[in-house]
């Protein structure tokens, strides 16, 4: 049985829920292969005390934390200093203590990258719609605009975070509004990118419409730990369909490094990701 002591290092991750989670399960069998002296674990932090939560890494020595629905945005400003992939995306999902300060940063725009050309996909001069305008929307279309994406439609109940977005990129992005999103095929998209955390739940519908999937579009949905509804509608009309699991993968990766200033190889991180997959599903 692996040992934990007053000299093993803390790490984990914060959010609201967690229990559907993988990444305690992918980090803690790579620092065990790796014989690391870390443990990962998860928090369930409600959005009223992540102030405190957050204040608690310096107080604990937590060595460092991932930040996942429905935080990212908030935990930016709580944060002492952001790198500027996180300034401009206005979201982190990585939080490393060292000397006593709280360094954020986001892991999940260059996942996102990495993920989408392991299927060939090239946003150059593309056009993308992202549904959902919170964090992980945020990490995506600031991700595609990295990608030289031509432009990004936006749609998301909150019209503010919508706007928050289009403000910032003010040449690459447009707000649509509830008629358009319910009602035009995506046919005059490229890339579709679920954003929300709608799916994540048994039961969940898709956040698009059944009858406005098209066969020429490539579809992603950050969402994980399931094949969501909106995969499966995309799938029906065969087009190109792709869930978050490769995100987590290779933000994990990176947020690895972040913690430990060691980086695993991919074949160690897929595996350990594989196996806390399997153990989830055999629960």
């Amino acid at each position: 049985m692996r040992q934990i002591s007053g000299k093993t290092k803390i790490t984990g991750i914060i959010g609201h829920p967690i229990a559907h989670t993988l990444s305690p399960g992918m980090h803690n069998t790579v620092f065990e292969k790796l014989q690391m002296d870390y443990v990962y674990v998860p928090f369930d932090v409600h959005p009223n005390e992540l102030t405190d939560a957050i204040k608690s890494i310096k107080t604990l020595n937590i060595t460092g934390v991932n930040v996942t629905i429905p935080h990212k945005e908030v935990a930016l400003t709580l944060v002492d200093k952001v790198d500027e992939i996180a300034k401009r995306v206005g979201a982190i999902n990585t939080i490393v203590n060292q000397d006593g300060k709280l360094f954020g940063s986001n892991t999940d725009v260059p996942g996102f990258l990495k993920d989408i050309k392991r299927y060939n996909i090239i946003a150059k001069d593309k056009i993308a719609l992202v549904i959902g305008a919170g964090g992980a929307g945020k990490a995506v279309v600031a991700a595609l605009i990295v990608a030289d994406i031509d432009k990004i439609f936006i749609y998301d109940t909150d019209e503010k975070k919508v706007s928050d977005i289009v403000n910032k990129f003010p040449l690459k992005c447009e707000s649509i509004s509830s008629e358009i999103y319910l009602t035009y095929k995506s046919e005059q998209y490229n890339i579709v990118v679920n954003a929300t955390p709608i799916g994540m739940h048994e039961g969940d519908k898709s956040p698009l419409k059944e009858g406005l999937f098209n066969k020429n579009c490539f579809y992603y949905d950050v969402v994980y730990n399931r094949k969501t509804q909106f995969l499966i509608n995309a799938e029906k009309v065969e087009a190109q369909a792709v869930g978050g699991l490769g995100m987590l993968l290779y933000q994990g990766i990176l947020s690895f490094e972040c913690f430990t200033h060691q980086k695993p190889s991919f074949d160690i991180m897929y595996e350990a990701l594989t196996a806390a997959i399997q153990g989830a599903t055999n629960k």
